[in-house]
């Protein structure tokens, strides 16, 4: 596994990169949350690298990448520096995941590139499943329980955010919270957090780019990994939306808040494995 930066249409980007350069399967992209980190998908990497090339990339402003200059919708910008890195990187043909706000940026790049996606997998998002008023009313929540740790943070902040996004707070790893510590502590990123959260909340501004009435459009088979202790989703509404899709699995996480990934680590990991490598997964259809 490798930390690495690329500038991509002039920005620096921070990503890891694990696994084989050769492999059988195409490699696959993470994608995180808002206010998040490439960082939270460490034992995904670890998980996937024995079979296919992963690249986890930290988004525009976020992690230990750069703040692009942008007005309106921040999609528009992301979108582009994440098929710029994919494009960096020579992958003509690769499979996406992405967890939260990472999920309707990975239908996003579907969306633009459907010829070149392989497989999606989508993990407890309210974004990219939920409609207008119910996403205005997540995302207010969402900025209500983060913003302490962007506007002073200390190990405290951090850990009452991650809080929020855990079933059990026994399990969030506390080595995710001190790299969080030091991310959140950077110059500026308070301001990134700030304007990005707010341009997210201006309906008009990012209505081109909702995703949740586009889903009988996605025809690549598709995993969706939905925490079913989640308080920011709608599971049920959720699992209609799958159904929707040509060719969509669904799959309940017990036990497990926001981030299935990282607290529910070895069944949620092992589930993308197997769909990623071409798994059976008929008895989990979207129906």
């Amino acid at each position: 596994m490798f930390v690495k930066y690329a500038e991509i249409n002039g920005a620096r980007t921070r990503y890891y990169d694990a696994g084989p350069e050769q492999s059988a399967l195409p490699p696959v992209i993470l994608l995180h949350g808002v206010g998040s980190s490439s960082d939270t998908w460490i034992y995904t990497v670890q998980a996937l690298e024995k079979q296919q090339r992963v690249i986890a990339m930290d988004l525009p402003g976020h992690g230990f990448s750069a703040t692009v200059p942008y007005e309106g919708a921040p999609q528009a910008h992301m979108l582009d520096q994440i098929i710029g890195l994919i494009d960096h990187l020579g992958f003509q043909r690769f499979s996406i995941a992405g967890s939260s706000y990472g999920a309707m940026m990975a239908l996003l790049v579907y969306f633009r590139l459907k010829s070149r996606v392989e497989r999606i997998v989508l993990l407890s998002s309210a974004t990219a499943t939920i409609p207008d008023e119910q996403r205005l009313e997540s995302l207010k929540k969402a900025f209500n329980s983060s913003i302490d740790a962007y506007r002073a943070p200390t190990i405290e902040t951090v850990i009452g955010r991650m809080k929020n996004l855990f079933h059990n707070a026994d399990r969030i790893p506390r080595e995710l919270a001190l790299l969080q510590l030091n991310i959140f502590s950077q110059p500026g990123m308070r301001d990134n957090f700030e304007k990005l959260m707010r341009n997210l909340m201006n309906l008009e501004a990012v209505k081109p780019f909702a995703v949740d009435g586009r889903f009988g459009e996605i025809e690549a088979p598709m995993l969706m990994l939905w925490g079913l202790n989640d308080k920011q989703v709608d599971v049920p509404l959720a699992r209609k939306l799958a159904a929707q899709a040509k060719n969509a699995y669904f799959i309940g996480i017990e036990e497990s808040g926001h981030i299935p990934h990282l607290e529910q680590a070895e069944k949620t990991n092992g589930h993308m494995a197997g769909f990623l490598a071409g798994g059976d997964f008929s008895k989990y259809k979207a129906a």
